[in-house]
């Protein structure tokens, strides 16, 4: 199987299905986001062990993992769990789990996660050590597992994912099918179905991706025009902030943007199939300010060059 290295994820599952502690916050638009971390760090720090504490580690965990910085949210996240006295938060060690996948850091998610799956085993904890195996390249054995659960009752809670992760990880057809008819208005289906954007931001990408020779994969965030590394300036043109096959849904995220001060463009994408994509950016601005000010305004991107 060819493995994706870029270090990129499905905006939804990171922030919602993934996000198993369900807190979030947003970040103020135009606000020092430097100048936020430290005081949330500085507050979390000067509090006793209690409730407070682990509320002020949560919300700075929180801060870190939407401005990308993914290993110092896992240590937030990690710090929050057990902040309170008690045996730890489960969840906040899921969400620590992920941060560290997002960071590529698979060693440290991998010993987070060893004591949960030992002690308190959960389908969540069990799907966290499946994708830490595709991650470290495991795979046979990683899709192995999920073919087992397909019909067992004590995994139902995290069927869909595992499905989604069997079509990704096997181009396994029948995970897919599966989806579509038992999960027809689930994220994951609409991902199968092509219709929902895969947003930058995790670990989604370091899982192996196996696709169908002669077929299209799904609209993911495959860069519009260049990546980084094949860009001879170094320098971003645009920040790309959603890929559809879907115009209607392209058009209600450009409403989004525009609703929030921003002058979205459409980048249009052909494929050997015939297919379009259709890349939603918006132009950098010569500060290089764009993309912080999109993530400021709640939405995830990231730069293509051309």
């Amino acid at each position: 199987m060819a493995k994706k290295t870029v270090c990129l994820i499905l905006s939804l599952l990171a922030l919602s299905l993934l996000s198993v502690s369900g807190q979030t916050a947003a970040i103020p638009d135009n606000a020092d986001t430097e100048d936020i971390t430290v005081q949330l760090y500085a507050a979390a720090q000067g509090l006793p062990p209690g409730a407070e504490k682990k509320a002020a580690l949560v919300l700075l965990a929180n801060v870190r993992e939407q401005l990308g910085r993914y290993a110092s949210a896992a240590e937030a996240y990690q710090q929050a769990a057990f902040a309170d006295g008690t045996a730890g938060d489960d969840a906040l060690v899921l969400d620590g789990v992920r941060c560290f996948l997002s960071a590529g850091e698979t060693g440290s998610a991998e010993a987070l996660l060893s004591p949960l799956l030992k002690w308190k085993p959960s389908p969540a904890a069990s799907l966290y050590d499946v994708w830490i195996r595709l991650c470290v390249g495991q795979s046979d054995g990683a899709v192995a597992t999920l073919r087992s659960w397909v019909n067992l009752p004590d995994m139902a809670s995290v069927r869909p994912l595992a499905l989604l992760t069997l079509w990704w990880a096997a181009d396994d057809e029948n995970a897919a099918s599966l989806l579509k008819s038992e999960f027809p208005a689930s994220p994951e289906a609409s991902i199968v179905r092509g219709e929902t954007v895969l947003l930058p931001g995790a670990f989604w990408y370091f899982l192996p991706r196996t696709v169908a020779s002669g077929s299209d994969p799904a609209p993911s965030v495959a860069p519009a025009v260049q990546t980084p590394g094949e860009s001879g300036s170094g320098k971003a043109v645009w920040q790309q902030i959603g890929f559809f096959r879907n115009e209607e849904y392209a058009r209600e995220l450009m409403a989004k943007l525009r609703r929030g001060g921003f002058t979205p463009e459409i980048l249009r994408q052909p494929r050997p199939s015939g297919t379009i994509y259709l890349a939603v950016v918006v132009r950098e601005n010569d500060a290089g300010t764009i993309g912080q000010q999109l993530k400021n305004a709640g939405f995830e991107c990231f730069p293509i060059f051309e």
